[in-house]
């Protein structure tokens, strides 16, 4: 059973090595990017979105399972 549930998104990122990748991620504006290392780390779409749009991203163009409701 994965232990990633237990953790924060940060400590996710972390223990799967992916905090770099995250951060460039965001650094170049790709949310399809995002988007797919924040999917490994096991966070739901409704987070994403979230996530996405805290971070600054427009998600009026996005993918339907990550438009902003």
């Amino acid at each position: 059973m994965s232990e990633l549930p237990g953790m924060t998104v940060n400590e996710r990122l972390f223990a799967l090595g992916q905090l770099d990748a995250f951060d460039a991620a965001v650094a170049t504006r790709d949310l399809a990017r995002l988007s797919a290392i924040l999917r490994k780390a096991e966070v739901d779409d409704e987070a994403i979105a979230k996530i996405a749009i805290a971070l600054g991203f427009d998600l009026s163009g996005a993918p339907a399972h990550l438009a902003a409701e």
